[in-house]
């Protein structure tokens, strides 16, 4: 639980492997710009793009010790690895066993209102860095999240980056984090 290691490099174990991570809270968020070649998803509320794939300029990743080449990018701030749903509303801490999993909540929520998501890839082969880029609003125009998520190709690192999460107003919260194809 990185909220409780707090910031480092920390090691965690999963199906017996070591994984190691680092949880950074300071820095500032470097927003990728947009090429002018990138793909903007017209997602309605609680909805997933199509399955994108090489075709769409993603690559194979190794996720939890898996080789992926497809993933799907859902309206409420989630990218799942894979070809499984990601319309899920009701965001939770993760992990959990219930659905949706193998997945990357950037900003995980109910997102009520509309927004903008957009994807592209940078780089060549085999240095290539898939983005992901959520700028979605609550109801009544009040910024719920700016977030980029970055999957490194040959290195298969994965970055969240947040500039902004309101959702003080509402009570509401968002789930940040991984979880593998089981939900541990």
């Amino acid at each position: 639980d990185p909220s409780v290691a707090g910031p480092g490099t920390h090691t965690i174990y999963a199906n017996n492997m070591a994984s190691t991570y680092a949880f950074v809270t300071s820095g500032t968020f470097n927003r990728v710009a947009p090429p002018g070649t990138e793909t903007t998803l017209s997602l309605g509320k609680d909805t997933q793009s199509a399955i994108l794939s090489t075709a769409n300029g993603f690559f194979d990743f190794d996720y939890f010790g898996t080789t992926y080449n497809q993933l799907r990018i859902g309206s409420n701030g989630i990218v799942g690895i894979g070809t499984g749903t990601v319309t899920s509303a009701s965001n939770t801490t993760l992990p959990t066993a219930g659905a949706p999993n193998n997945i990357i909540a950037a900003i995980w929520d109910d997102m009520t209102g509309t927004g903008t998501i957009k994807y592209w890839t940078i780089g060549s082969a085999p240095s290539r860095v898939f983005i992901v880029d959520f700028s979605l609003f609550r109801s009544g125009g009040l910024y719920a999240s700016i977030a980029q998520v970055k999957l490194y190709e040959s290195t298969n690192i994965i970055e969240i980056h947040t500039q902004t999460a309101l959702f003080a107003t509402n009570g509401n919260s968002a789930t940040q984090g991984i979880e593998n194809s089981g939900g541990t």
